[in-house]
């Protein structure tokens, strides 16, 4: 996540749009909603799909907990 993390905030903004066309397990998605931009990923694998919609939600019920 570090990594993507660094590349996320140092080439977008808040708000800004991240294309992710190798989209796998999610970690783009996650650090995007961390960080408060919006995404798009693409995978053909639906093993994949399945992984990264779930890590996506458990990520957005933790984000919402946190929120109050």
């Amino acid at each position: 996540d570090a990594l993507i993390e660094a590349l996320v905030a140092s080439g977008s903004r808040p708000g800004d749009t991240v294309l992710d066309p190798f989209f796998g397990s999610g970690t783009t998605g996650a650090v995007c909603e961390r960080l408060g931009r919006r995404w798009v990923g693409i995978e053909i694998n639906p093993d994949y799909i399945a992984m990264s919609r779930e890590r996506i939600a458990r990520l957005s019920e933790e984000l919402d907990l946190a929120q109050g």
